[in-house]
């Protein structure tokens, strides 16, 4: 999948301002990759959740910017279309402390998740 020019603008910037400031510790490159995805604009989109959902406590978003895998207090995962702004599956069963960034990242990409029928 090719990503479009604007979506490669982080990578390239921060690696010259890597490469111009120096980065000698985990910590100086988080801190640079913080400052520039504070300085990024960024579009907002609202999806419409249940009732049930109090709060949000991780969100990943699919390569192409379609869809985002959000877990919350009421212990699901929502997988929602950002085109369609609703929850297009939802998964339970999942202990909130065996979800990563990594698992949400996954459950994007699959196939088999997504395109089973019903919620």
């Amino acid at each position: 999948m090719q990503s479009s020019p604007t979506r490669n603008i982080f990578l390239p910037s921060l690696t010259e301002k890597i490469r111009r400031n120096g980065c000698n510790t985990h910590s100086q490159l988080l801190s640079l990759a913080e400052d520039k995805a504070a300085s990024l604009s960024y579009e907002e989109a609202r999806v419409q959740l249940p009732s049930s959902v109090r709060s949000t406590f991780l969100m990943v978003f699919s390569p192409d910017a379609t869809r985002v895998a959000s877990t919350h207090g009421d212990h699901k995962i929502y997988i929602s279309s950002l085109t369609t702004k609703k929850v297009i599956r939802t998964l339970e069963g999942i202990m909130q402390s065996d979800v990563s960034p990594t698992h949400l990242f996954s459950l994007l990409l699959s196939k088999d998740i997504l395109e089973r029928p019903g919620h």
